[in-house]
């Protein structure tokens, strides 16, 4: 027959709160004899019994395990946060629900009712956002808070939410891209970006054109390289600003390499007919030319699942807004 926690306690003359405790290693908190502990714990090594998940985690009022939503893990930035993440988690010996919404709203919400249904203890999100003439509602934040659970932001955040985040300074990044091509004497200068509504992209182009209020913008409504929006407007704007220095700042790295190669197709040489400087770094082992500014992806994991731990202990806590510095990274750059 198999041993349960009840014929354990039945076993051995205590009862069975007294061998949860001391399964849930809080003996000495609830000054449970040492005699009777190892008692406990011999017995079960003996009959090798494992306790039920869901029995514990009713007991224990508490399930050890963080939910996490992201848009999508397709991209290499994600990774990182989550390895940052799961480094903090699993030294508190805390498990991971990883859940994404693939862009769309209804899924998110709908992700966040079923975590909510697996009884996490705390919840990380780097929410999906819509292009900027979406807003639709988001009634699962709403009901988040009205239980009260522990929400960290990563990356970006929705319009309107005051709770605890970790950032980056893209703000920041953007004046910094814009130095940067002012100072490599670029004469036209355009800031190429997706036309959708997440507040790290609409910081990077705010601390970009605060500095050259003059540029160009380029907003794309397809995230498919395919698509012929940013072909015809890079040729555009070579064939009006023919012999003078051209300057790009892509908030995405995805976006750098297809400006690259559509410039290059064009005759232009980098660093000499344009410079381009972007979010996000070559990976090791190739160098595509072009001025970075590096982001601490493993950082943000760490941060996010550091804050959201420290609000679990303290429900009462003030929210936690962190933003954490970028690097610029300009080895990859011809005679840098």
């Amino acid at each position: 027959m198999k041993k349960t926690m009840k014929s354990i306690a039945q076993e051995l003359g205590v009862s069975r709160t007294t061998v949860s405790l001391v399964l849930q290693g809080k003996g000495d908190q609830y000054r449970i004899s040492r005699e009777t502990q190892n008692r406990i714990l011999e017995t079960v090594k003996k009959e090798n019994y494992t306790p039920n998940y869901f029995a514990q985690t009713l007991n224990a009022g508490s399930s050890r395990t963080i939910g996490i939503i992201f848009p999508d893990i397709f991209e290499s930035f994600m990774v990182h946060m989550l390895r940052g993440i799961e480094d903090v988690l699993s030294a508190q010996n805390y498990m991971m629900i990883l859940m994404t919404s693939r862009f769309r709203h209804e899924t998110e919400a709908r992700n966040t009712e079923e975590l909510l249904r697996r009884g996490i203890d705390g919840l990380l999100m780097a929410p999906t956002c819509g292009y900027e003439t979406e807003s639709p509602p988001r009634p699962h934040l709403e009901l988040i808070a009205g239980k009260k659970l522990p929400l960290v932001m990563i990356d970006r955040i929705p319009e309107g939410y005051t709770g605890s985040r970790v950032l980056q300074e893209d703000r920041e990044g953007g004046t910094a891209a814009a130095e940067y091509l002012i100072a490599q004497g670029c004469e036209v200068c355009t800031v190429v970006s997706l036309n959708i509504s997440a507040s790290s992209l609409r910081e990077r182009i705010d601390g970009f054109t605060r500095q050259i209020p003059e540029c160009r913008r380029l907003l794309l409504g397809r995230q498919d390289r395919n698509a012929g929006d940013l072909e015809k407007a890079l040729a555009d704007t070579v064939r009006a600003h023919r012999g003078k220095k051209l300057g790009f700042f892509c908030t995405t790295y995805s976006l750098s390499l297809r400006v690259k190669e559509i410039l290059t197709g064009k005759g232009l040489v980098l660093n000499r007919d344009y410079a381009v400087i972007r979010f996000g770094g070559d990976p090791e082992g190739f160098s595509s030319g072009m001025a970075s500014l590096i982001q601490p992806h493993y950082e943000l994991g760490i941060s996010s699942a550091q804050i959201l731990l420290h609000l679990m202990d303290n429900p009462e806590a003030e929210p936690v807004r962190k933003s954490l510095a970028l690097r610029a990274d300009y080895s990859s750059v011809s005679g840098k």
